[in-house]
Parts: C-alpha cells; structure tokens; sequence
C-alpha cells in the first residue's frame, strides 16, 4: 500500500481509538447503499464519547478487510490545524493516496505549484473520478472545521468528485 509524503503525519490516516475495550455493533453494519454507490454520504453524530470514532473504525476494518475488496477505504483525522485549507488539501491528498497511489506521491507539490484553489479542487476531482474503484474517505471529528474556505473544500469534494468517491463523517 502506498505511503504519504514523508512531510505529512501518518496518525493523521488511521483511526485513533482508546485503550478500552471495543464494543461490537454488529447491527450498524456499514450501509449496502454507501458501497453500491447510491448513497453518497453517511455521517454520523453524537456527543463525546458516544462511540463515533470507534463505530466509524470498525466499518473502516470491515471494508478493508472484505474479499473481494469492493472498495478501497482511505481515513483522515482533522483537527484544529485543518481549517488552513493548503494544509486540509495536503492531507486529503495523502488520505486519498492510499488508494490513488500517484496522490501520494504528489500532495506536497501539487499544493506548492499552486494556490489556485479552484484549480487544485477540479484536478483532484478528476483524477478520483477516473479511478475504477470506489473509494471510501472516512473524515472523523468535522467539527473543528470552521473556516469556510477549508468548509468549502470538503463541499466540492462532496459535489463534484463524482460517484466513486464517498464519505463516512463523523462529528460532534
């Protein structure tokens, strides 16, 4: 599997989970409709400590882990630091990079060669749309997104990255 770019932080793409033990909710499966594609965006929402990030995990593990792999699954934690949207498109990139390989490689640059924003939005649409597999991003804690630029990343990403990019948000 592809890494990130050194310059970013590994943590930031793989669930953060307590030292507790986890609870099975076998019954909250993830959704048939997120994998076939008719449902765009699950989110899920609950107060702190209510088991989001835990839920979110399992489903994370559970598409990963099925044969034959229906989707490829990609996490990326936000915090506080992503509300500067360069940072937010660089660590998008790296998330989507496990399995777009070539956004991996390329997160760093392509966020340098450019600040036009719009620009950047519509060449990550594109490539995410020409890939075959559908893709799967978890995003937990969206809460701490306020600036609306870095808001508005993870809108048109949502609008117009086309069907084979999907979300799983969890928020407070």
């Amino acid at each position: 599997m592809p890494r990130p770019s050194p310059s970013l932080l590994e943590s930031k793409f793989q669930p953060q989970l307590g030292a507790r033990a986890q609870v099975a909710r076998s019954r909250l499966a993830p959704l048939p409709a997120l994998l076939e594609g008719t449902v765009k965006a699950v989110t899920v929402v609950a107060p702190t400590g209510y088991g989001k990030s835990t839920l979110m995990a399992q489903w994370h593990a559970a598409l990963a882990a099925a044969e034959p792999r229906r989707v490829c699954v990609a996490w990326l934690n936000l915090d506080e630091n992503d509300n500067d949207p360069a940072r937010l498109l660089r660590y998008l990139y790296g998330a989507l990079g496990k399995c777009v390989p070539t956004l991996a490689t390329e997160a760093v640059r392509e966020i340098s060669r450019t600040a036009n924003l719009p620009v950047l939005l519509e060449d990550l649409s594109i490539r995410l749309a020409a890939n075959e597999q559908p893709i799967v991003l978890f995003v937990d804690d969206a809460q701490v997104i306020v600036n609306p630029d870095s808001a508005g990343i993870l809108e048109w990403l949502l609008s117009h990255a086309g069907t084979q990019l999907r979300f799983v948000v969890g928020s407070r």
